[in-house]
């Protein structure tokens, strides 16, 4: 679940590839005949009900802005499936999502940007977004040509582009830069291992980059999580095994700042009043 920052607070969800806003739930216009015999107080009435349509259907255009908290509208024709590749690469595409995978939210275009698949569960590494304005999906970038079935553990494939991977906390968007951030994950391959890597996609170029390595000579660790600090720039990073580490995408450089990691299954983000991780 991400927040777009909105003074409504948008959250935007991915459910079995559809995508759900908490907004409240709105009604479809519709037309009314009036006919020229009607009686006056029918007019009226017709006359009013005509106005609460109108109002309905401006509420069904403009429904992000009418969100009330507590509040979920499904988008209709929101999933993700109508913008999968043709054909298929190894697995079942569902794993984008559902295998243990994250995503970040485009501040700049005000899209939210889905990165995944991994292990033994699918192989495609595309990149997708899902544009609140339009509220609809779109396939950016990729997939790679010729992707194979699981095998050994590399973390590119042939064309030299990352492989896809159970991503859990480790995307991130970096708005300075308008670009894509990743790190490590549950590489698509037979033994699922961790990726080392740190990269970056750039939106106009439609291509990626190989970022600096968090420790000298890699490490090996899984559900690493992550947190974008707006007031620095800066992308925060800790793991089970990986102390706290701060990484400058300007400078392409890591900090170690703590001594100590986290535990398994969580996420994370930063308070930016408390300025805390």
């Amino acid at each position: 679940m991400l927040n777009s920052g909105h003074a409504n607070h948008l959250n935007t969800s991915v459910y079995r590839g559809r995508v759900l806003l908490s907004m409240t739930r709105v009604t479809g216009s519709r037309s009314v005949a009036i006919s020229t015999k009607t009686k006056r107080w029918q007019l009226l009435f017709l006359s009013v009900l005509a106005v609460m349509f109108l109002f309905s259907a401006r509420a069904t255009a403009d429904a992000i802005d009418d969100i009330l908290p507590g509040h979920w509208y499904e988008v209709p024709n929101s999933n993700l499936t109508s913008v999968l590749p043709d054909p298929l690469p190894p697995g079942t595409p569902s794993a984008i999502i559902d295998a243990w995978s994250g995503g970040a939210y485009d501040t700049n275009g005000n899209r939210l940007i889905v990165w995944g698949g991994g292990h033994a569960d699918y192989g495609g590494n595309e990149i997708y977004t899902f544009d609140i304005n339009t509220l609809s999906w779109s396939r950016v970038w990729g997939p790679s040509p010729d992707i194979p079935r699981p095998g050994s553990c590399n973390e590119t494939y042939a064309d030299g582009n990352p492989v896809s991977r159970h991503t859990y906390d480790g995307l991130e968007y970096i708005p300075g830069t308008d670009r894509f951030w990743i790190h490590g994950g549950s590489l698509y391959c037979g033994n699922g291992d961790a990726g080392v890597d740190t990269r970056e996609f750039d939106f106009d170029a439609l291509s990626w980059s190989r970022k600096a390595d968090v420790v000298s000579g890699g490490w090996m660790e899984l559900e690493a999580v992550s947190a974008f600090d707006a007031a620095t720039g800066h992308v925060f990073l800790a793991s089970p095994t990986l102390a706290l580490h701060e990484y400058d995408p300007i400078d392409d450089q890591w900090v170690q700042r703590s001594n100590s990691g986290i535990g398994y299954g969580m996420v994370a983000a930063i308070d930016p009043r408390r300025r805390m991780f």
